[in-house]
């Protein structure tokens, strides 16, 4: 692929799951949480491949100033210079997500987290709050911004 000031300016991204396709097409950048951090891919990135955790992924098209928010409850990245492509283990937008039955699992979670005496399961208990605040903080940005859009 040659990098004319076209295709400089935006990376191929392909978002899947196993059960369905979420998002693919041209974007400007992408965010992502990953167990090295917050990672920013633009353009041109250095290729890498990095393991997901539960979060909001942040899609950057062309022309446009707000960003898709979409959530992933994990899974893998993998960054080549004109190509991210994104396995999600689980992924929702914003009007998919239960809210009301997320708040109730985020609080077991908290709960079992405090109380177990075994760490596997308060390992298990820590990935289910960690997937449901995701799942939250997408709902909210995502209601925050139609709100401000008004």
């Amino acid at each position: 692929m040659t990098y004319g000031s076209e295709t400089s300016s935006t990376i191929m991204l392909d978002v899947v799951m196993f059960e369905r396709p979420l998002f693919s097409g041209p974007v400007t950048r992408l965010c992502a949480r990953t167990s090295l951090g917050e990672l920013a891919i633009l353009p041109r990135h250095a290729a890498l491949m990095g393991l997901l955790l539960p979060g909001v992924v942040r899609i950057h098209e062309p022309g446009k100033t707000r960003p898709l928010l979409l959530y992933v409850g994990g899974g893998f990245l993998e960054v080549q210079p004109a190509h991210v492509t994104v396995l999600a283990e689980g992924g929702l937008w914003p009007h998919e997500v239960r809210i009301d039955e997320m708040r109730e699992l985020r609080e077991d979670a908290a709960r079992r987290m405090k109380s177990s005496v075994l760490f596997q399961d308060r390992d298990q208990a820590q990935i289910e709050w960690m997937q449901a605040n995701a799942q939250i903080e997408l709902w909210e940005r995502a209601n925050e911004d139609r709100g401000n859009a008004g």
